[in-house]
């Protein structure tokens, strides 16, 4: 982390991603810098890497935001599934439910990636883009009319937006994109999936090879963990 910082690199332009094994050192010092520390629960969980101490960057005042990382290591790219789990992955190692995340506090992780991409949005206010997703109320989840939110993020199965607004422009109205042919984008991509693992099969076959090594070796290391180095197949 030091290293970073003698390079510039640590600023409130910068976003990092999973931070799953920060010490106290490091957190201080991302707090100090502004630096947005971003939180990848399923990601982190999906590939055995560990679980980022997500109270103990707020205890250092560390700027945080929640992400889904991609869709090859991340699971689903559900944002409110990754709030689910940034609310309930936590609460057992904190004996104090004052400290525990809530839906609202989720939704400001959520909605924070937007000021640390520095673009603008991420909240409803005179000047903001009209960014902005709407939920559908109605079905059996929301039927005790209570908190919609925390409904929305730990009772409701079904988490697709019924209109979504980018810029004041409608994009999605009663969940169909306007803006592709969705149909068209689904079969093209599956098209170049197949050629692209045709194309690339002997780094796929690396690839699996090394997968049980690697998670192997993640989970039984301790702090500091080691760099593991990979070498391919002659």
């Amino acid at each position: 982390m030091d290293l970073l910082d003698r390079t510039g690199l640590l600023s409130a332009r910068l976003s990092t991603a999973h931070n799953v094994w920060l010490e106290d050192a490091d957190m201080r010092l991302l707090a100090e810098r502004g630096v947005t520390a971003v939180h990848d629960p399923h990601s982190n969980l999906q590939v055995g890497s560990g679980i980022a101490d997500l109270g103990a960057w707020r205890s250092h005042g560390m700027r945080a935001a929640l992400g889904t990382d991609s869709v090859n290591c991340g699971g689903s790219m559900d944002m409110v599934d990754a709030m689910r789990l940034a609310v309930l992955l936590h609460r057992s190692g904190e004996p104090d439910p004052q400290h525990w995340e809530t839906p609202g506090s989720a939704l400001g992780l959520a909605t924070a990636g937007a000021s640390a991409l520095r673009i603008g949005a991420g909240t409803l206010d005179p000047g903001q883009p009209a960014d902005l997703a709407i939920f559908d109320l109605a079905g059996a989840p929301y039927a005790s009319r209570e908190d919609p939110l925390s409904t929305l993020v730990l009772g409701s199965w079904d988490h697709s937006a019924r209109t979504v607004v980018v810029g004041g422009r409608v994009v999605l109205r009663d969940h169909r994109v306007l803006t592709i042919d969705e149909d068209a984008v689904i079969a093209e991509a599956e098209a170049r999936r197949r050629s692209l693992m045709e194309r690339n099969s002997t780094l796929r076959e690396l690839a699996d090879s090394q997968r049980g090594v690697l998670t192997r070796l993640s989970s039984r290391s301790r702090y500091p963990r080691p760099v593991v180095r990979v070498r391919e197949r002659p």
